[in-house]
């Protein structure tokens, strides 16, 4: 099963990719030249970046696909 957050119809290395551009575009420590490049990725992987909001929440859509 895939993440609600993914659409079905990215294979599983590909749901890694966008966590880990996600995750880059989440670290406000990241370069801008690494935003923009992970934010054009996951254009190419038909994906829309969401920013999360600004509180301190760890993200728990990662942690349910490894459940």
């Amino acid at each position: 099963m895939s993440a609600p957050s993914s659409p079905p119809s990215l294979t599983g290395d590909q749901q890694r990719l966008v966590s880990v551009y996600t995750a880059i575009l989440d670290n406000p420590l990241d370069s801008s030249q690494a935003k923009s490049h992970a934010s054009s990725k996951l254009r190419e992987l038909g994906v829309e970046y969401a920013p999360k909001p600004s509180q301190n929440v760890p993200d728990r859509r990662g942690l349910e696909e490894k459940a």
